[in-house]
């Protein structure tokens, strides 16, 4: 059975997406499922989620 992971990042500089890639070969942008969905209520089902963003 296939895991499921999704990673979502935001990332000013790039370094975030590149720690997000070693997660997830296609991590999702904060701002652009923003921009795309809206701010509405979202859902999304995977096995792992994670957040990388700047602290």
């Amino acid at each position: 059975m296939a895991h499921k992971r999704l990673v979502f990042y935001f990332t000013a500089t790039g370094n975030d997406l590149y720690v997000a890639r070693q997660f997830s070969s296609h991590p999702l942008s904060i701002p652009q499922v923003m921009k795309e969905y809206g701010h509405g209520q979202m859902y999304w089902e995977a096995d792992e989620i994670g957040i990388v963003y700047p602290i």
